[in-house]
This record gives C-alpha cells, sequence and structure tokens, in this order.
C-alpha cells in the first residue's frame, strides 16, 4: 500500500474526539431505539435513532480517516454523514412541535399541519444553497465565481439562523 506525504485536512485531525463522539451517539442512538420500542413511539420520533445512525457512521469514518488523511472516499463519506445528520435532528424537532401545536392550535400562529412542510422547505432550499456555494468555491478560480459561492453559503447561513428563529418565536 503507498501512503502520501499529504492530508486532505488543513490541520491535525484529533484521533480521539471522534471515539468520545461515537460513543456518545452510539449510546444515545441505542438509548433512543429502545424507547422509540418500549413506547411505540416509531411515527413521531423515528428520526432520532435514524440521526444518531448517521452521526455514528459518520464518526466511524472520521476515526479512519483521522489515520488515512490522504484517502479520499473516507474522507468524502465522513463528510458528507456528519453534515446530513443534522437536519434530520431538526426534522425531529419539527414533527414534536408540529405535533404538540396540533393539540394546542390556538397558540399557534401558523397551521399546526404546516410546521414541518414549512421548515423542511426551508432546510431543503439552505442545504441546496450551502451545497451550491461550496461547489462554486470548491470547482473554480474564477474570483467572480468564488465571490458568488461565498455569498451563497452567507445567504444560506442567514436563512438557517432566520429559520431557528422562527422555530423559536413558534
Amino acid at each position: 500500500m503507498v501512503c502520501c506525504d499529504f492530508s486532505l485536512y488543513d490541520y491535525a485531525p484529533s484521533k480521539v474526539a471522534p471515539i468520545i463522539f461515537l460513543v456518545v451517539f452510539l449510546v444515545s442512538t441505542i438509548h433512543h431505539v429502545y424507547l422509540n420500542a418500549y413506547y411505540k413511539s416509531w411515527k413521531i420520533t423515528a428520526t432520532l435513532p435514524w440521526g444518531g445512525t448517521l452521526f455514528v457512521a459518520g464518526f466511524i469514518m472520521r476515526e479512519i480517516s483521522a489515520f488515512k488523511t490522504h484517502h479520499l472516499p473516507i474522507f468524502i463519506a465522513s463528510t458528507v454523514l456528519l453534515l446530513v445528520a443534522p437536519p434530520v435532528y431538526a426534522l425531529t424537532n419539527y414533527i414534536i412541535l408540529g405535533r404538540v401545536l396540533y393539540y394546542v392550535p390556538y397558540l399557534s400562529p401558523i397551521n399546526p399541519g404546516r410546521v414541518v412542510s414549512t421548515f423542511v422547505a426551508i432546510d431543503v432550499v439552505v442545504g441546496i444553497l450551502s451545497a451550491n456555494g461550496g461547489a462554486r468555491i470548491i470547482q473554480t478560480n474564477s474570483t467572480d465565481s468564488v465571490e458568488a459561492g461565498q455569498s451563497m453559503l452567507r445567504a444560506s447561513i442567514l436563512l438557517q439562523v432566520i429559520a431557528f428563529f422562527l422555530f423559536v418565536l413558534l
């Protein structure tokens, strides 16, 4: 096996932190699977074990990538898994808030049935802006394209902050 002298990371990746987070998310995922099975709440909180599984797989890939810093497929897998997991956890929050507002609709400023679809749509737009902005920054040498990508990333962060603010207001 040929080893390279370069690293895909701009820093020396920690070899301990992924293990710690892996254990924490594994325990949390197992606990949520148990609670979902015990209380038969798969319809409402099934996304918690799903998100936890994505985090566990992401931290396994990150630990492997910490030792093989030149291996691109492992680096991509760890990055994608760790970026996909938080929106899944956010989906759980949206589902629970929608369910709570369904039982107290007079406290909801929007239709409780539209809470999940509204926030998921915002998250999809944020994800698309982030992906396109990151792709523009990485794939080009043009200054205009890099600036456009940075602007898209700023817009996605701003939209995400607004969505979190609106979520807290509900």
